[in-house]
């Protein structure tokens, strides 16, 4: 039984009926398109294993309930000032359920191989090592008068993605066994490093504490992931179907409960937001040549340390998907009443999935221009079922 949206279904197989024909059969199932991950030695898929993250909603209609949601909060709060202080004394707990929904959903998975771990090494060093300097570059250089917008910029940059790259990978012809493996990785590095990133690079100025971030961490996060994850193991074992209810039930409800979280920052902070509109276009274009850097980078390495195409595509959407509903999560209880840290946060995810889209576009034209290169005759059999 299929329990991915039908739209999600819809958008996923147009996208894979532009490149169907030269899907390799070793690596890809060519029958129906799928974004879960693909466990490495075994076809067995658990119940509940395969229960997609909750971003996964179609590309275009997230990207516009954000932009919604953004106008919406602030036509609350400027409009109607006092339902918006109201509405944004809702932020905590709206917090509370998205993080236990965030957790709920996630996927702990394992992989064997010297190879999976050297792809996932990777990766893991161009996340963390990598990308948290060059996103305080960007930062620095293009809000960096802006303390507030500077450091919810770098939150934004310095986060890979724990949920909805899979999609794209899977859509690319990624790796996408590998790619779940980097979930609890990514998660786990990034709670544990957010403190460390903080301080590091923002203590002097503001005078954050290392230890005051740690314990609000820990406070909201562990109770949450705790009590997500037992449910979860619970379910699944005991109530399957109930399990997949609620799985279904989560992952459509978080989209939404980001889009909430967003109203509430906005209409809650409405006029300090608009009196420093400007500074949220110099974050777009760092974003962009954040984007443009990255992909240029992700294809030296994947050039130079000889990575195959389902390896170098998972390489470059890991780096290139942020996780910006968590961040803004950890960020609302971390660094409270700080509305424009949110909001630049909140900015990237805009221009994030249709860079995603592209991005998965360019790979499987460039999948496909390989195998008509390969096979010029198995080629013009592929553009007849396509056309077809």
């Amino acid at each position: 039984m299929d329990r991915r949206p039908e739209l999600l279904r819809r958008q996923l197989r147009m996208l894979n009926r532009l490149s169907t024909a030269e899907d390799s059969p070793t690596q890809h199932p060519p029958a129906e398109v799928s974004i879960t991950d693909e466990r490495a030695g075994t076809s067995r898929k658990p119940i509940g294993g395969d229960v997609e993250p909750a971003s996964q909603a179609p590309t275009w209609r997230l990207a516009g309930m954000l932009s919604a949601a953004i106008l919406l909060g602030c036509a609350i709060g400027l409009l109607a000032p006092g339902v918006g202080t109201r509405t944004g004394a809702l932020v905590s707990p709206t917090v509370l359920i998205l993080v236990s929904a965030l957790f709920f959903e996630a996927r702990f998975t394992g992989l064997a191989g010297i190879s999976a771990w050297r792809v996932a090494g990777l990766a893991w060093g161009v996340n963390f090592l990598i990308i948290p300097i060059l996103g305080y570059v960007l930062a620095r250089l293009f809000v960096g008068g802006q303390q507030a917008v500077f450091i919810g910029l770098f939150i934004y940059l310095a986060a890979p993605c724990t949920d909805w790259f899979l999609g794209f990978t899977r859509i690319a012809g990624g790796n996408t066994a590998v790619g779940s493996m980097l979930l609890p990785v990514n998660m786990i590095t990034q709670l544990i490093g957010y403190p460390i990133l903080i301080w590091l690079f923002f203590s002097r100025d503001t005078g954050i504490g290392i230890a005051d971030i740690a314990q609000t961490l820990l406070l909201w996060f562990a109770v949450p992931f705790a009590g997500s994850r037992l449910l979860r193991r619970i379910l699944s074992s005991a109530a399957p179907r109930t399990f997949r209810r609620l799985s279904h039930l989560v992952s459509g409800s978080a989209p939404l409960l980001i889009a909430a979280l967003i109203v509430e920052i906005f209409a809650g902070n409405a006029r300090v937001i608009a009196d420093h509109g400007g500074v949220f276009l110099s974050c777009l274009i760092a974003i962009c040549v954040f984007f443009v850097l990255i992909f240029i980078a992700t294809e030296l390495i994947g050039r130079l340390v000889g990575l195959e195409h389902h390896d170098h595509v998972l390489l470059t959407m890991t780096t290139a998907a942020r996780n910006a509903p968590l961040m803004l999560a950890v960020t609302a209880l971390a660094l409270p009443g700080r509305p424009l840290t949110y909001a630049a946060i909140v900015i990237g995810m805009l221009i994030e999935f249709p860079h995603l889209v592209i991005i998965s576009m360019i790979f499987r034209r460039r999948r496909q221009a390989g195998t008509r290169r390969a096979s010029p005759a198995g080629s013009g059999r592929s553009s007849m079922r396509v056309s077809g």
